[in-house]
């Protein structure tokens, strides 16, 4: 018989969630197992649960808090101008609003979104400009009021748009709307959940499935080389980033972002088709 000439390299097709090299030492877990903090799919990755010290979720908890100042003055044609800021904040519950110029009155809020007013005493016979957060948002003349260009200010978790400027004969009255667009930080990944064949499965005639139901024992690996399905193209090299909504798995640049997701310390060692078999590792 001749000898063998070839030795294949690539690695055999898996499925989601084992374990490329299941020998002892190729693959480390958490030191507890963690339980299922809601249904789990095996082949995701997990963040720290209800309880992160012993439970685990396919979604992650997101702060998006945080805060913004917009500065804002009532500038006259002469004379002093009434300066002051406008805080835009929001807790990961509500946004709220802070001003040092005049009162501010929110009339509604969630956690991505305000409405108010804000009041700015001017005096009498005001002639002159209004601005907000750099932009001219309205110009005054003889009573009258003239909307700026440019209605909408920036900063780096919110944007405030404003729809309307009076003036009132001695206040000056903005009304504006506020848009948290702050995507948040979620918290870090735990791990990538393994498949193991003890979950249980009642009915020995039903289908078998990836899904691991909640209060079950999970399998998180925190280092070895796993088969995955990526929901974008992956090719050798490329970062691996979880959902923090529901752990799945996506491919981008080192140091780059994807949408929705955080980057783990995971790498594409076998690429595919977005929806293909392919291989993650960190070792």
């Amino acid at each position: 018989m001749a000898l063998q000439s070839y030795v294949n390299k690539d690695y055999a097709l898996g499925v989601p969630g084992d374990m490329v090299n299941p020998g002892e030492g190729q693959n480390v877990f958490t030191p507890v197992n963690p339980i299922a903090d809601g249904d789990v799919n095996v082949g995701s990755f997990v963040f720290p649960g209800a309880d992160p010290y012993t439970m685990a979720s396919n979604s992650a908890t997101v702060d998006t808090s945080g805060s913004d100042t917009y500065a804002v003055a009532a500038t006259p044609s002469s004379g002093d101008p009434v300066t002051g800021n406008v805080t835009v904040a929001n807790d990961g519950l509500d946004v709220s609003l802070q001003s040092t110029v005049g009162a501010i009155n929110k009339t509604d809020s969630t956690n991505t979104s305000a409405n108010g007013t804000l009041t700015i005493p001017v005096g009498a016979d005001f002639k002159g400009t209004v601005t907000l957060g750099g932009k001219t948002i309205a110009t005054v003349t003889s009573g009258s009021v003239s909307p700026g260009s440019d209605l909408t200010a920036t900063g780096t978790n919110s944007t405030v748009t404003v729809s309307k400027t009076e003036y009132s004969g001695t206040d000056i009255v903005i009304t504006f709307s506020v848009a948290w667009t702050a995507q948040g930080t979620g918290t870090a990944v735990m791990g990538f959940v393994v498949r193991v064949q003890m979950y249980p499965n009642y009915l020995l005639n039903s289908p078998g499935t990836l899904t691991v139901p909640s209060g079950s024992a999970l399998s998180v690996a925190v280092r070895g080389d796993f088969y995955a399905i990526s929901k974008t193209e992956a090719t050798i090299g490329q970062k691996v980033f979880a959902s923090t909504t529901d752990g799945s798995i996506s491919t981008g640049a080192a140091s780059g972002s994807v949408p929705g997701s955080v980057e783990t310390d995971f790498t594409v060692k076998r690429g595919g088709a977005a929806g293909e078999l392919i291989v993650i590792g960190n070792q």
